[in-house]
């Protein structure tokens, strides 16, 4: 016997696989950080041609939690990678506090974290609906 649910918003999609196994969320969130590999990739090239370093390169990173999921950089310490406190002046630009002799010209989208989100936005929404389309049929069709 086959069953119809219709579900509206993230924390409905959660509700319903939690219902099914309470191991099912565990497997959207993982798909939803799959999805955003593309844009992590596209990032960490930006922050490449704008010589961020090596460390605020490979601190970007995706995430995928209870609320949804994204793309993150700078400051964080986690699994052995070092923090970068830097990272907010490296992206958005500004003034140092202590000498006021360092500056970086002020960009309000900064130069990799949102170009990088806004060049994939449909490739995001995209992969984002086959990740939820993904595992909703794993846990539902068997």
């Amino acid at each position: 016997m086959k069953a119809a649910v219709q579900v509206e918003g993230w924390r409905e999609v959660r509700k319903a696989l939690r219902m099914v196994d309470k191991k099912a969320p565990n497997d959207l969130r993982k798909e939803i950080k799959q999805a955003m590999n593309p844009v992590i990739n596209d990032a960490k090239s930006k922050a490449a041609e704008q010589k961020m370093g090596r460390a605020a390169t490979q601190s970007i990173r995706g995430f995928a939690d209870a609320k949804g999921g994204g793309v993150k950089a700078g400051n964080e310490r986690t699994k052995g990678r070092s923090a970068v406190p830097y990272w907010a002046f490296m992206d958005f630009g500004g003034r140092r506090k202590r000498d006021r002799q360092v500056w970086r010209p002020k960009m309000k989208r900064g130069r990799v974290l949102y170009p990088a989100i806004l060049d994939r936005m449909d490739d995001i929404k995209r992969s984002v609906d086959n990740a939820i389309s993904t595992t909703v049929h794993r846990w539902f069709d068997e």
